[in-house]
């Protein structure tokens, strides 16, 4: 990630830095990269309307953390949570596309799931992937 590599230079420290994007099969991977601005702009409902008569309704949230240290390349580390996209807006917790999103494995959208559950719906391999980095890779 560009942004880690220039907040790097410019503060002279370690940095991380975190994405996350929403993909939707269908649509291509939209929205992908502009997931915050599709957000602000059309939201759940202007989604929900796009995949109208859309059977595959296949989706991933794909979540990235970009760590570098100063004068260093960034090291990424990527999480992956599969799911679809259901019919209709769903739940009472969360934000956003928690109440169109259901994880695999699941009958409901993640606002169906209150924090302390909800939380552990999601692929935390990049933070797993990172610890492990940081304990082999920077000095005590």
């Amino acid at each position: 990630m560009h942004s880690a590599k220039e907040a790097s230079d410019k503060l002279k420290c370690s940095v991380l830095k975190n994405d996350t994007g929403l993909f939707v099969e269908a649509l291509g991977g939209f929205p992908g990269p502009y997931t915050h601005y599709v957000d602000e702009r059309i939201g759940e409902d202007g989604l929900l309307k796009l995949m109208e008569n859309i059977d595959n309704r296949r989706a991933c949230f794909i979540e990235a953390y970009a760590y570098c240290e100063y004068k260093k390349d960034p090291v990424v580390f990527k999480s992956i949570t599969t799911g679809t996209i259901s019919i209709k807006k769903s739940g009472e917790h969360g934000w956003s596309w928690d109440f169109i999103f259901i994880p695999d494995g699941k009958d409901k959208t993640l606002a169906n799931y209150p924090d302390e559950e909800r939380v552990l719906l999601w692929n935390t391999d990049a933070l797993y992937q990172l610890a492990d980095y940081l304990k082999k890779n920077t000095s005590k």
